[in-house]
């Protein structure tokens, strides 16, 4: 995928493709809450080409678990960072 806006005073980036006829697009948006944050994830595939749109008919349920389950992973491994990061602050202003 390919960074096609990136907006850190909005905190947004969006990334697009194109791949076997068809197009995906997602967005991730930081959303303050108070003093923490939400982190909202948008993920779009579309068909562009008549077998894609047949494949995309056939496999859907399939796609539908293995997207979801890439995801969960990218999302499991960020939110380990962030909380590494958080820790490693405190403990320098502890210091």
């Amino acid at each position: 995928m390919e960074a096609t806006d990136l907006a850190p005073e909005r905190g947004t980036y969006v990334a697009t493709a194109t791949s076997h006829g068809a197009a995906y697009r997602s967005e991730v948006r930081v959303e303050m809450i108070g003093i923490g944050s939400r982190l909202v994830f948008t993920f779009e595939a579309r068909a562009l080409t008549f077998f894609a749109r047949i494949l995309s008919a056939i496999l859907a349920s399939w796609m539908h678990g293995a997207v979801k389950k890439a995801l969960e992973a990218d999302l499991k491994a960020l939110k380990a960072r962030c909380e590494q990061l958080a820790a490693n602050e405190r403990v320098g202003r502890e210091s």
